[in-house]
């Protein structure tokens, strides 16, 4: 059986700062630039040519008010685990697998 909870992980994290409510308007030439390929490229390899690039300023807001001193915060943590695997996954980043790890058995049910 698997079971998901929600705990609390200590990360030590720099600060970024309180986000600017104005987009940031002295950098938009992304906005406006087109990826380009010929035909020598295959359907596969076009795939994720433009992934990552977005087609306008907002929603992106700077958060210009961060700096290089870390501190430790209590973040929440999502934690998937069965028999056969512990996974956690940290939702403030959007969620990516922080650990995983994988457990040993010399049976299989």
């Amino acid at each position: 059986m698997s079971t998901v909870s929600l705990i609390k992980k200590r990360f030590s994290l720099a600060a970024l700062g309180p986000e600017d409510p104005l987009p940031d308007m002295n950098n938009v030439d992304y906005v406006h630039s087109t990826v380009v390929w010929d035909d020598s490229l295959t359907q596969e390899d076009t795939r994720y040519m433009r992934y990552g690039r977005v087609s306008s300023i907002l929603p992106y807001l700077d958060q210009d008010g961060y700096t290089r001193d870390r501190e430790n915060v209590m973040k929440d943590t999502v934690v998937l685990e069965n028999p056969f695997v512990r996974a956690e996954f940290l939702p403030w980043m959007c969620g990516p697998s922080s650990a995983a790890a994988g457990r040993c058995s010399t049976s299989i049910p």
